[in-house]
C-alpha cells in the first residue's frame, strides 16, 4: 500500500532538484529518517567493478513520513549531477522500526535530461 514516485528532476544553476513524493494507501502511517541516495554501476557481473558512492544532499525540505492514507512530497537539492550510461542513481527510503522498505532507481537519462530552469 505505499508507493514512492520521482515526481520532477530540475537543474537550476548548478544545483540538481529532486522531487520525491510518497503516497501511503495502507491504514498504517509510514514513518522514515531520511532518504538514502547512492550512486551505482547499472552492471554487477563477475568481471565489471561495482561502483557505489553515497551522495549527500545539501538541502532538504519537506518531509516523506506519511499518515494512513496521506500522500506527502520532499524535495532534495545536490551539487550538479550528470551519470555516464552505465551508472544509475538509487534512492533508499528505509522504513522506521519496520519492514516496508522502498527503493527508486533513476537512470542516468532522467538526470542528465533534467529540465534547466
Amino acid at each position: 500500500g505505499i508507493t514512492a514516485l520521482c515526481e520532477d528532476i530540475v537543474s537550476y544553476r548548478d544545483v540538481t532538484h529532486i522531487v520525491l513524493s510518497l503516497r501511503n494507501k495502507s491504514s498504517v502511517s509510514y514513518n522514515i529518517t531520511d532518504a538514502t541516495f547512492v550512486l551505482e554501476s547499472k552492471r554487477k557481473g563477475k568481471r565489471t567493478v561495482a561502483f557505489e558512492k553515497g551522495l549527500t544532499p545539501k538541502n532538504r525540505h519537506g518531509s516523506l513520513s506519511a499518515d494512513a492514507g496521506g500522500v506527502t512530497r520532499m524535495a532534495y537539492s545536490f551539487n550538479k549531477m550528470t551519470l555516464a550510461d552505465d551508472q544509475v542513481l538509487k534512492v533508499y527510503l528505509y522504513e522506521e522500526g519496520g519492514q516496508r522498505n522502498l527503493e527508486i532507481t533513476l537512470s542516468a537519462k532522467d538526470i542528465n535530461h533534467a529540465a534547466s530552469r
